[in-house]
């Protein structure tokens, strides 16, 4: 009759512990321990571990007092990414580390203090200031520019159209200019006039 008893019982604990049995036999655990470069414990250190093959991201942990942390129900790969951030030191990330089903993996982190200078870029403009006495405009076109241009001959007066509000409806080189005359327009080759 004993016999008959304990079979129910096992099968009932079977089912019960069962499933987290196999799960601790695939998955594995990321645990260590986060120091400065003196050997002494950081606490608050951001620890995040991911694996492009399992596809998980994002999975972390917080050091604790003793610099400890743990990440746990890894699926064991060998292609993790861990990568350790805390204010004021360099960003520590680490490769290819395995994590093994029903192992834990340990792994000693060593952080070193951020660089004391930071490459700050200010950039700094001025709008032109419209003058409203002067009435003129003008667009400057440079020997570059026109090299570039798939204009046959090169002739200045074939790129004076290029310029905004500046027309040239008959083709003869004499441009208008916003609605003014063509007498009314200075083309300078150089500082030279041409008119």
């Amino acid at each position: 009759m004993s016999r008959v008893r304990r079979e129910p019982i096992l099968c009932a604990i079977l089912t019960l512990f069962g499933p987290s049995l196999l799960l601790a036999q695939t998955t594995g655990t990321l645990r260590g321990l986060t120091t400065d470069e003196k050997g002494t414990p950081l606490a608050g250190v951001s620890i995040v571990a991911s694996s492009s093959s399992q596809g998980i991201s994002g999975r972390g942990a917080v050091t604790d007092s003793t610099g400890s942390f743990q990440v746990g129900s890894l699926p064991a790969a060998r292609d993790y990414f861990v990568r350790a951030t805390f204010p004021g030191f360099a960003t520590m990330d680490f490769s290819e580390v395995e994590i093994k089903g029903g192992q834990a993996t340990a792994l000693r982190i060593t952080l070193q203090p951020g660089t004391p200078f930071r490459e700050r870029i200010e950039v700094r403009a001025r709008p032109q200031i419209v003058n409203l006495e002067v009435t003129t405009t003008q667009t400057r076109l440079t020997a570059e520019f026109i090299d570039a241009l798939p204009i046959l001959g090169r002739n200045y007066q074939d790129i004076l159209s290029l310029a905004p509000g500046v027309t040239d409806t008959d083709g003869d080189g004499n441009p208008n200019i916003h609605g003014a005359r063509d007498t009314d327009v200075i083309t300078l080759v150089d500082g030279v006039s041409t008119t």
